[in-house]
């Protein structure tokens, strides 16, 4: 009856077991147990990244009509601010223009009033009714006349309070369409300008915001991004993606990325965005430490005299050390060689 007793409690003990691997004596003296080590700022990789101007990082200055250059105000290399001149010129379209504009305005204001006062006669029955027409007719080619002379003015960013401004000097400010450096000029003093030769001055401003990068793997979530470019400099990156596009068969992601830096930067500044652990959750830890099968990647963590198998994803490999991600708490010690804790069986 004790045997039967002691036989049905083993039995109990077994069944009750927690899935714990006990690594025999042997195996313990080959597998060397190694602490984890914090991976805070451990370069995971590295993608090709360039940064992306928005629509104001760079603007070109240009006159619809041709235009007679009387005094030029800056030279390349000289910072200007949205709305500072840049040079003077004389573009006989846009006096026109003002003088059509004021002129059909005049004449106008007096055919309105003259209208008005037949439309009241012509109530009392003094007035025939093609005489209405004709000055209804001349009002209209007014009308027509003066929104010709709006739309050459508009097109400069000129409006009808301006136009006696332009006739009283004849002249037209070329003005810097965003803050910038003024990066090539055409401008030559005394030259008459076709609209067909090009740009008259480009300018370069500061407005890139955003960073362009070609990804070939997963960003790991809560990395710290870092854009590195040619020069060595780091500038922060958000990690949330503003946006992404893949490339069927080619693998490539193109994500684009906001940039954290107060002072935006060049747009088509070439680098890296280089993707860090963060101060907490990853660990480094030797390369051997890790055994992978089927897509299932795993540590051996000593628990007292017992080995318990941890799952981790395995985010890169550099000489003998692998950066992982998993259940792993400060301080804990893994097994140096995972092929030497594997149970008898498992390989």
């Amino acid at each position: 009856m004790k045997r039967m007793l002691l036989l049905g409690m083993t039995v109990a003990c077994a069944e009750a077991a927690p899935p714990e691997v006990r690594a025999p004596s042997t195996a313990s003296a080959k597998s060397r147990l190694v602490e984890i080590r914090p991976a805070s700022g451990q370069l995971i990789f590295e993608a090709p990244a360039t940064t992306v101007g928005d629509p104001e990082s760079t603007a070109q200055v240009n006159v619809p009509y041709p235009a007679l250059v009387r005094q030029i105000l800056v030279t390349p290399g000289d910072v200007v601010v949205a709305g500072a001149p840049l040079a003077k010129v004389v573009v006989p379209e846009l006096n026109q223009a003002a003088a059509e504009l004021l002129a059909s305005e005049s004449q106008r204001t007096l055919v309105k009033a003259r209208l008005q006062s037949l439309t009241d006669l012509k109530a009392e029955g003094l007035v025939r009714e093609e005489q209405l027409y004709e000055l209804q007719g001349r009002l209209a080619e007014l009308e027509a006349r003066r929104d010709q002379a709006l739309v050459k003015l508009a097109s400069v960013g000129l409006g009808p309070n301006d136009a006696r401004a332009l006739i009283d000097r004849g002249l037209y400010f070329l003005k810097a369409p965003i803050t910038g450096t003024v990066i090539e000029s055409s401008l030559v003093l005394g030259a008459y300008w076709d609209p067909g030769q090009g740009a008259l001055a480009k300018l370069q401003g500061r407005g890139a915001q955003r960073l362009e990068v070609l990804l070939t793997q997963t960003l790991p979530p809560s990395a710290q991004l870092v854009f590195r470019d040619l020069s060595g400099r780091d500038h922060p990156v958000r990690p949330a993606p503003l946006s992404r596009v893949s490339s069927p068969g080619s693998g490539v992601e193109r994500v684009w990325l906001a940039l954290s830096d107060s002072a935006p930067l060049s747009p088509g500044l070439r680098g890296a965005l280089r993707v860090e652990a963060p101060e907490a959750g990853y660990w480094i830890v030797p390369g051997t430490a890790v055994f992978t099968k089927a897509g299932r990647s795993t540590v051996w963590v000593a628990e007292g005299e017992v080995l318990r198998r941890v799952d981790v994803e395995v985010l890169s490999t550099s000489g003998a050390n692998a950066v992982v991600r998993g259940e792993l708490q400060p301080g804990a010690r893994v097994s140096a060689d995972a092929s030497l804790a594997q149970p008898e069986g498992e390989s």
